[in-house]
This record gives C-alpha cells, sequence and structure tokens, in this order.
C-alpha cells in the first residue's frame, strides 16, 4: 500500500499519479512499464516514487484498492449471487475499468498470484468467504458443506479463471465473464438448497 508521504499529497497530485499507472500499465503491461514514464507524465519527479511507494507492485495493489474502494458494490454484481443491488451504482471511467478488467488480467501470473492472495483482491476474497459464510448460517447451503471449503473453492477456482482467460487470451471482461459464471454455476449447483 502507499507510503504516507502519497497520501499527503494533495488530491490533484495523487490523481495524476494514479491516471498515469493506469495509462502506462494499459499501453505497456506489468513487465514493460516504466517508473521512469509514469512519474514524468503525471508531472512528478521520477525521485518521489519511492517516496510513495514500495515498488511497481505496490503501485498496482494501490490501483487495485483504489478500484475496490470507490466500485467495490459494482464489482460484486459480476456475481448476482452475492449482495442485492445498490440504490446507485457508481460508474468507472474507461480507463479505470479497462485498467481492471483487462490489464491486471494480462499481468504475470506471479504478479496475479500475489494480488489475489496476499493484498487487496485478497481482501475481497475474503469478503467473498465472509458471504459463503453467511448464507451458510441462513441456511441457503446445504449443511453438508463445509463453509470454509466451499469458501477456499469459489475464491481460488476465481483465481484459476482468471489464469485460464491469459491462457487461453481472453482480453477483455466480456470474453471472460461466462467463464466465472460456469465456474459460480458449477460450484453452487451442488450447494444451494433447492426453495
Amino acid at each position: 500500500m502507499p507510503k504516507p508521504c502519497f497520501n499527503a499529497l494533495p488530491e490533484e497530485k495523487r490523481q495524476r499519479v494514479m491516471s498515469s499507472a493506469r495509462r502506462e500499465f494499459i499501453e505497456y503491461g506489468y513487465q514493460r512499464s516504466s517508473i521512469r514514464r509514469i512519474m514524468l507524465n503525471a508531472n512528478a519527479s521520477v525521485g518521489s516514487f519511492y517516496q510513495y511507494f514500495d515498488d511497481k507492485f505496490d503501485l498496482v495493489n494501490t490501483l487495485c484498492a483504489d478500484f475496490f474502494d470507490k466500485y467495490k458494490p459494482r464489482y460484486y454484481l459480476s456475481s448476482q449471487f452475492w449482495y442485492e443491488r445498490p440504490d446507485e451504482e457508481v460508474e468507472c471511467t474507461e480507463e479505470e475499468e479497462k485498467f481492471f478488467y483487462d490489464t491486471v488480467q494480462s499481468f504475470p501470473s506471479d504478479v496475479q498470484l500475489r494480488l489475489y492472495f496476499e493484498s487487496t483482491m485478497g481482501d475481497y476474497l475474503t469478503d467473498a468467504e465472509k458471504q459463503v459464510k453467511r448464507l451458510w448460517n441462513e441456511g441457503k447451503l446445504r449443511q453438508s458443506v463445509d463453509p470454509d471449503f466451499a469458501a477456499f473453492l469459489l475464491t481460488r477456482g476465481q483465481y484459476l479463471v482468471s489464469m485460464y482467460a491469459h491462457q487461453k487470451d481472453l482480453d477483455t471482461i466480456e470474453k471472460r465473464r461466462p467463464f466465472y459464471q460456469m465456474l459460480e454455476e458449477v460450484l453452487m449447483h451442488g450447494l444451494i438448497v433447492d426453495d
């Protein structure tokens, strides 16, 4: 996560750095992206990067955290199973959407693995685990199912779908969404109690 120095910046400067980073990752991917270009395009000192972030991964994690903080309800709506639709959805910008749904999914598997299980997206997975346990406690899942194991399968399955999509060059969320839905269908039809 960003260092306190980054959070102390004026909002406009923070957003310039974040937007420049998203554009850089969209255009160049993770491995070919340049911290120097990010900072120069943000009209910020190249040397100040390490006052703000530990490394490139820390910056990506910050971008993902920013996305989740703003759009978590919208993200969860990719699965109607988890949450009720909020009264008012916040729309993300085209740049934010392309970064999160397309670009991050194309990052190398070791980077995605860290994002899914060691950082911000790990928080999403923890929330998903809580939702599976909530459904189990409400009697909506078969009582013979261990909720921890069901949550483990669902969350790890989402990572595997991401890896499958990367392998098959499914480079947009529209191409990947059916596979996330298929995962959910495969897992949940055996778990959900019939009405």
